[in-house]
Order: C-alpha cells, then sequence, then structure tokens
C-alpha cells in the first residue's frame, strides 16, 4: 500500500471513529459530572429540631399544635386543579428553616423531600428552591451563606426570597445586593427560584411571559405570609386530567383571596411535594404518566 494511502486511511480513521469517539466521551463525562456526580460536597450543621412526640404535640387528621405552633392543613378544588395548604403560626420564627439533602450542601446531592423532612422531624414541609441544580444563585441556609455567585439570568431584576431573622419574608434582586450584607443585616435564608408573587398583597408578576421556565399551568410549591409569624405553605397538583395545575396569574388571586401578603414561587413541576405528619399528601409528577418524588437537594420546614 502507498504511503499516501496509508495515511488517508489513517486520517479516515482519526476524523470519522476516533475523534468523534473521543468527543462524546468527553460529552458524558461532563454531563454527568454536570447532572449526576455529586460534587462540591460541603457538610452543614443541620437546625436545631425538637422531638415533638414527646413534646407534647398533637396531631389529628387536618393539623398539629403545641406551644409555639398551630398548623391547620386543608385541601382545595380550584381552577381545574388539586390544592394543598398548610396554614401555620409560629410562636417564634426559629420554627421557620431549611433542611439539606444528605445534611450536604453541594452540586446533584439529592434526597426526596419526605426523607430530608422525616430526618429534620419535620411538622409540615415543601420541597425548596432545587439549588443544586444549578451552579449560580445566593443560597443561605439557617443564617450560613454557602453560595454567593449571582444567577445567570437575563432579567436585572430577578428577585431572590429572603427570610429575615423575625420570620418576615421579603425580596431582593441579586444583581443589586451583597450577599454579605445579607447575613450581616441578620437575614437567614435566601432562595432563588421566583418569581415573586405578591408583595404587600399586589401582584408582583408583571405577566407570566415574565419567568419562562414556570409559564402556563404546572404543579406549584409556593411560600406566603399573611402577617408576622403566619405563613402559608401551598403545592398545587398539576400535568394530570384531575389536576391541571395553576399559573402564575391563578396563585396569585388563590393567595390574595385567602388573604396572603407576600408570596414567592419555589421549584415546581416534578419536584412540587409537601409532607404532613411524615407523609406526602399530594401526588407529585413530571409527565402524568408516573407518580413518585423527585430528588430535591433542599426544603423548606417547619420544625
Amino acid at each position: 500500500m502507498k504511503r499516501n494511502e496509508k495515511h488517508c486511511r489513517l486520517q479516515w480513521w482519526l476524523d470519522y471513529l476516533l475523534y468523534p469517539l473521543l468527543l462524546a466521551i468527553a460529552t458524558g463525562l461532563l454531563l454527568l459530572y454536570t447532572f449526576v456526580i455529586p460534587h462540591g460536597a460541603q457538610a452543614v450543621q443541620p437546625a436545631a429540631n425538637a422531638d415533638y412526640s414527646l413534646s407534647g404535640g398533637t396531631y389529628t387528621d387536618t393539623g398539629y399544635q403545641d406551644a409555639t405552633c398551630t398548623v391547620q392543613f386543608a385541601t382545595y378544588r380550584a381552577y381545574d386543579s388539586d390544592i394543598y395548604l398548610a396554614d401555620i403560626q409560629l410562636k417564634n420564627a426559629e420554627s421557620l428553616k431549611s433542611g439539606f439533602a444528605g445534611d450536604s450542601f453541594g452540586r446533584n446531592i439529592t434526597e426526596t423531600t419526605s426523607a430530608i423532612a422525616n430526618r429534620c422531624k419535620a411538622i409540615v414541609a415543601v420541597n425548596g428552591d432545587f439549588y443544586g441544580a444549578h451552579d449560580t444563585g445566593f443560597v443561605l441556609r439557617n443564617g450560613v451563606l454557602y453560595r454567593e455567585n449571582q444567577t445567570d439570568s437575563t432579567n436585572p431584576d430577578y428577585m431572590d426570597l429572603t427570610i429575615d431573622a423575625n420570620g418576615n419574608l421579603g425580596f431582593i434582586v441579586e444583581s443589586q445586593t451583597d450577599p454579605r450584607q445579607l447575613v450581616a443585616d441578620g437575614v437567614v435564608q435566601a432562595y432563588s427560584f421566583g418569581p415573586a408573587l405578591l408583595n404587600n398583597g399586589a401582584m408582583a408578576i408583571a405577566s407570566e411571559g415574565q419567568v419562562s421556565r414556570v409559564d402556563g399551568k404546572n404543579p406549584r410549591t409556593i411560600l406566603g405570609q399573611i402577617e408576622p409569624l403566619h405563613y402559608v405553605m401551598l403545592v398545587a397538583d398539576g400535568r394530570t386530567e384531575q389536576s391541571a395545575g395553576l399559573s402564575l396569574e391563578e396563585a396569585c388571586a388563590f393567595l390574595q383571596e385567602y388573604g396572603v401578603k407576600t408570596a414567592y414561587n419555589l421549584d415546581g413541576g416534578g419536584s412540587a411535594t409537601m409532607v404532613f405528619h411524615g407523609k406526602v399528601v399530594n401526588h407529585p409528577t413530571h409527565d402524568g404518566v408516573v407518580f413518585e418524588e423527585r430528588g430535591v437537594s433542599d426544603i423548606v420546614y417547619i420544625g
């Protein structure tokens, strides 16, 4: 075989077999690292939790009560959707907490909402903002700042939910905020998902097109505040024949009618899950075909 023919054949193998194979392997490894392989794990100190089974707290089918906390749980049917709402009144803000999957902060570290909630001895819990699905966005939990790089958003007014030491909900614009100053100012929680739904009782969204990833009728998870130390956690089922899910405007209207003044949209879709008294009370699904909990990176809970 002539030298030029050998060179051409070698080049063919390189161009059409070896290089594409190496590219595919590199792409696969990058996807695994980004979406599957846990990394950057940092152990966290779990929030202090009382053992309510020993503290005189009383559960019923529709609520819970002890000396520091009252929870009333109810289901509603509105906007062709099943809605699950926990009405929560606390004596102090320390009972409103965040929990991490595996008690660790990092990428691709996940557990189901119920697993995290049960380990935290949560009275009631919902999934959080799934911070671990992204590399950006402030992560401030239980007074500790874990991530301070800003969300990669084309919207300069992208807003985070904050909770201060008194338990009051508020909003900040990441591009205009120093996360370390938040800690200095006494903010104990910051969630980066959105959008903000209600501010001082008024709708805070300009239109559903404001945040394309949560447009339309979908399963929802929402945290809201009625007055000091009085909150709601809301989860709506969606993407099924039984329950269509809520649009952002529908969620706002429902919350306004209930008396909520401040509300924020957390991770929804297949993540939308509420746990009460150790049990999942809604029907989590990503596609309306398979009904199961999705592994998430964090929860918001009462405990």
